[in-house]
């Protein structure tokens, strides 16, 4: 079994450095939500399913995490006016570099699940309600979006991929990814005041 090297304090050290954001936004590789579409995360994420969470579909599904916040990272470098805004969007992309590094680590390797393609549409709505988001209240509606976004993955840690992992490695890698977003958490919700 592959190992992986990411540690908790090196999560920890991730999320406390101010990455170097770069310039570029990159649009996400996922359709746009049709005109109308209600915001369905908690139901779809969060209900119960049977057998769609096995240690493959567990690193599939922070994969699609992953990848939709480093989306909207890349946007928020590119349109938030504070600076603290987009020393947290370029944290958060360093963040998910790493997370998905240790995760393409491990065997057996990631596949998709209903639960991982829900994830990846979830993040798809969040990334197009940004997008269409005027430039006055970018920022504040770019910390809204993650800490909803950040406290509904830790309650899908916590409920739904926690108690099915299997291997210990998978364990290791969702506590340590747990700990990981739960300081961004705490880092959107303290620059959220100060924008107040």
């Amino acid at each position: 079994m592959a190992h992986r090297s990411l540690s908790a304090g090196a999560f920890a050290l991730v999320l406390l450095q101010c990455g170097s954001p770069g310039q570029q936004q990159a649009a996400p590789n996922r359709a746009q939500p049709a005109s109308g579409e209600v915001d369905q995360q908690s139901e779809l994420l969060l209900r119960p399913a049977a057998g769609d969470t096995g240690d493959e579909e567990i690193a599939g599904v922070l994969l699609a995490l992953d990848d939709g916040w480093s989306d909207q990272a890349r946007l928020a470098l590119g349109r938030a006016r504070d600076p603290r805004v987009k020393a947290f969007a370029g944290q958060m992309l360093e963040h998910r570099g790493l997370t998905s590094e240790a995760v393409t680590s491990l065997e057996p390797d990631p596949v998709e699940s209903p639960l991982s393609e829900a994830v990846d549409s979830e993040t798809g709505r969040a990334y197009a309600r940004l997008l269409a988001e005027g430039w006055r209240r970018f920022d504040e509606s770019f910390l809204d979006e993650q800490i909803r976004s950040f406290e509904d993955a830790l309650t899908l840690i916590d409920e739904r991929l926690m108690p099915r992992a299997q291997d210990e490695e998978i364990e290791t890698l969702l506590a340590d990814y747990s700990a990981g977003v739960s300081a961004q958490l705490e880092r959107a919700r303290e620059l959220r005041v100060l924008l107040e």
